[in-house]
């Protein structure tokens, strides 16, 4: 079943919004990516371990990818420039954040760990160029330089939904840097 849908994904050039539910592989995932007038695609959760062939998806400007701890890298996301909102989700074998620095079009971005696991990365400081971001979400996830500070010169963010883990003190500070903003802060 898997492989008539890998073949039958491609052809199909006037859809735009793609949802996979279930477990999705490797192969499932790459011709989804070849989808040639896809626009959104989520994802719930996988087995994908690398997302190299996203650099195929120019049309996309909505990418969830759920739970998928096999991948260890996001460096292919640089590809997508034109991205407005990216959920990514217990990608606990990926540190390094730095690719999303260039998708300055943001204005939604979910970094999450799951309900039993941390997703633990280096830094924050990739979300400071990208000062379209209306909404972030950090539900489980910790930087080891335990740090929100890299969101501080973000503006326009109306939402930001965080662990109770966060000092105080640079939740006060964001707050007091923009008065509108909706502070969520969970357990």
């Amino acid at each position: 079943m898997v492989r008539e849908w890998c073949e039958l994904l491609p052809t199909l050039d006037h859809v735009t919004e793609l949802r996979l539910l279930s477990k999705v592989p490797q192969d499932l995932f790459d011709a989804a990516c070849q989808m040639p007038k896809l626009q959104d695609l989520y994802v719930k959760w996988s087995s994908v371990r690398n997302i190299e062939v996203l650099s195929n998806a120019k049309a996309l400007r909505f990418l969830r990818i759920g739970s998928s701890t096999a991948l260890t890298s996001i460096e292919p996301l640089r590809s997508l420039p034109r991205l407005r909102w990216l959920g990514l989700e217990n990608l606990n074998r990926v540190a390094d954040l730095d690719a999303i620095s260039v998708l300055k079009q943001l204005e939604g971005l979910s970094l999450e760990g799951s309900m039993g696991s941390t997703w633990k990365v280096d830094t924050l400081s990739p979300l400071a160029p990208l000062t379209k971001l209306r909404f972030i979400s950090l539900a489980n996830l910790r930087a080891k330089d335990r740090t929100l500070s890299p969101l501080f010169g973000l503006r326009r963010l109306e939402n930001l939904g965080v662990g109770a883990w966060w000092k105080r003190s640079e939740l006060a500070a964001l707050h007091q840097r923009n008065r509108a903003l909706r502070l969520q802060v969970g357990a």
